[in-house]
């Protein structure tokens, strides 16, 4: 019985095949994360951290902090088949890891209130509700040591 290898990459621009790879199979999946709807892989110049989630060599989940002007935006995506696993959580660690590392002194996402299991998660991890729309929510995570 093959035991499968569960890795975290950091994504930079020699490895961005891969982060391709993921955007491409991920428009096929079931879920919904519209990032790279109106972007390329190339914004990753942008983010303080790029992770991708890999079982063997497939990548299987995706996440990042985003500086965008004044505020760090984190966005996370894992594919449908492998989400309830702990996938999203062991992104959602190395993510806050390095905000801590980075001294971010907020991360902001925005997420689908139809998203019950993410906004959960977010909530685990300190985040809370900054405003609330009829589809979707802002919510912002405060650095306890900032």
């Amino acid at each position: 019985m093959k035991k499968n290898k569960l890795s975290i990459s950091s994504i930079t621009e020699q490895n961005i095949n891969l982060l391709e790879r993921f955007i491409s199979e991920y428009k096929d999946d079931e879920g919904h994360f519209r990032y790279f709807e109106s972007r390329n892989a190339a914004i990753i110049k942008n983010h303080l951290a790029t992770f991708l989630l890999l079982l063997d060599d497939e990548p299987i989940g995706y996440g990042h902090l985003d500086q965008e002007a004044d505020k760090t935006w984190l966005g996370i995506a894992i594919k449908t088949q492998y989400q309830g696993n702990g996938m999203g959580k062991l992104l959602m660690q190395m993510l806050i890891s390095q905000a801590r590392i980075s001294q971010v002194s907020k991360i902001h996402l925005s997420v689908d209130n139809s998203n019950e299991a993410g906004i959960r998660l977010y909530t685990k991890f300190g985040f809370q509700n900054e405003k609330i729309e009829a589809d979707k929510r802002r919510m912002v995570w405060t650095n306890p040591v900032l």
